[in-house]
């Protein structure tokens, strides 16, 4: 989970570092490429950390399911922005 949360940060980080304009070849064969493989690893990661949360049993804060549902779908889209 940790390694994960790694790639995933240096994931967000990654646009501002190559922050050029590319052409189309180099957009087909790189942004697409690194844009799916973001979509993997933030999926794989809201999953992992979904399914630790239930292995301890954790409470949500009293909060209803429901609402934790909607707050990690959020989570989700706003990481793709």
């Amino acid at each position: 989970m940790i390694w994960m949360i790694v790639i995933l940060l240096c994931r967000f980080r990654l646009p501002r570092l190559c922050a050029e304009r590319l052409s189309s070849g180099e957009k087909l064969f790189l942004r697409i490429p690194f844009s799916v493989y973001f979509g993997w690893i933030t999926v794989a990661t809201i999953a992992n950390a979904t399914t630790l949360l239930v292995y301890w049993n954790w409470g949500g804060w009293g909060l209803p399911e429901t609402l934790w549902t909607v707050v990690v779908c959020l989570s989700a889209l706003l990481s793709a922005v």
